[in-house]
């Protein structure tokens, strides 16, 4: 069962020319994803222009777990990736097993 945030609801949809199952969006349930079982073929992207709490916090977490976040989008851009209305600071790309 995904965590909340976009979940494709075992649909293909694609983000950033990937097929992906489940696209995890938010500060709150992409912490509680790496809690749970960050796997090694999920991606984290970080707004380039995330708040810098935010911003700090996402990297905290990505170095106490060896995750190397993708830097490359802003936050109006992860949100159109994302599907949602809204901008995005950072989300978690689960690829499909």
């Amino acid at each position: 069962m995904p965590i909340r945030g976009f979940a494709c609801g075992g649909m293909t949809v694609t983000f950033d020319g990937r097929n992906v199952s489940n696209v995890i969006v938010g500060l709150n349930s992409c912490s509680k994803h790496i809690a749970r079982g960050y796997d090694s073929d999920d991606v984290l992207f970080l707004a380039s222009d995330a708040a810098a709490f935010v911003y700090d916090r996402v990297k905290s977490i990505c170095l106490a777990h060896s995750i190397e976040p993708n830097e490359t989008f802003t936050k109006a851009k992860l949100g159109k990736l994302c599907q949602i209305e809204v901008d995005c600071a950072v989300c978690i790309v689960v690829p499909n097993k």
